[in-house]
């Protein structure tokens, strides 16, 4: 098993960086978040995140020491509490890239806020997400408390449906796929965060993409950056086979895979919100 697919090797090493985080955050002040605004990569789960990450390193000037902010942890599926969240969020380090399944809230916006940070938050058609979700919880993390329902699936089409309509009996965060992104939803069309489609990263669109994170950037921090260069230095680094969720990340593939009745289930499900996003 490489270790970019070792949940345990890669905790390691996380733990390692955070060490290196911790001391760093005890040697910041206020004014080292206004020098050095620190990035969050906010996703909704399987939309990208690797993606994005890979993106911001580019940015000059920062650092990703492991960190990872979820809302709801994989192993227990649980919901954190706020407090625990906050906490989280007070944690970040000035200069850091810190990804993150983040649910919206008031005050989780307000703390980012509160550090400077600049946030980005990714996004994806539901139905790639479906797909891919349906496959890496049943044949890649088998840490996951959804690992087990998933496996228990014998087909394909069962498990994408299982990832369409959740298990709301039996996780009472993972209702079904509409309700999964209501929980992120109130982070669209916000102004102290830009939503980014995973299609526009991923496609033709990319350079007009980063174009558009560093102009985010710049207005929210009044730091001037080389677009160019970081344009450059960006499509360098994505590597969507890079990350140890890969799959296959193509795009549509969920249109293809649908037979007509989950089609069908699905744009009664998800199909206006589809359409809010802009998919439909």
């Amino acid at each position: 098993m490489k270790l970019r697919h070792n949940p345990f090797a890669r905790k390691g090493i996380a733990q390692i960086r955070r060490l290196q985080r911790f001391a760093h955050r005890c040697q910041s002040t206020k004014a080292c978040y206004h020098d050095n605004p620190p990035l969050v990569c906010n996703s909704f789960p399987k939309s990208g995140t690797h993606l994005l990450l890979q993106v911001l390193q580019a940015f000059p000037g920062k650092v990703h020491y492991g960190s990872f902010i979820a809302t709801t942890p994989p192993i227990r599926f649980r919901r954190r509490s706020d407090r625990d969240v906050l906490g989280r969020i007070r944690a970040i380090a000035p200069g850091e890239i810190v990804p993150a399944h983040l649910y919206f809230s008031e005050w989780a916006a307000a703390s980012l806020s509160g550090l400077n940070c600049v946030h980005f938050f990714i996004y994806r058609d539901l139905r790639d997400v479906i797909l891919s979700e349906a496959n890496y919880l049943a044949n890649m993390a088998w840490w996951h408390a959804l690992h087990r329902p998933f496996r228990k699936v014998k087909s394909d089409i069962e498990r994408i449906r299982l990832s369409l309509h959740g298990i709301p009996d039996r996780f009472a965060e993972y209702p079904d796929i509409a309700e999964r992104f209501g929980f992120y939803e109130g982070w669209l069309d916000r102004d102290d965060t830009l939503s980014i489609r995973f299609e526009d990263l991923i496609g033709a669109n990319r350079e007009i993409a980063v174009r558009k994170m560093a102009g985010f950037y710049s207005r929210r921090t009044g730091i001037q950056l080389n677009a160019d260069n970081l344009i450059k230095d960006a499509l360098h680094l994505i590597r969507p086979e890079a990350s140890h969720t890969f799959h296959r990340g193509e795009v549509g593939r969920g249109v293809k895979a649908m037979p007509d009745d989950l089609r069908l289930e699905f744009n009664e499900i998800a199909g206006e919100l589809m359409k809010r996003l802009g998919y439909m």
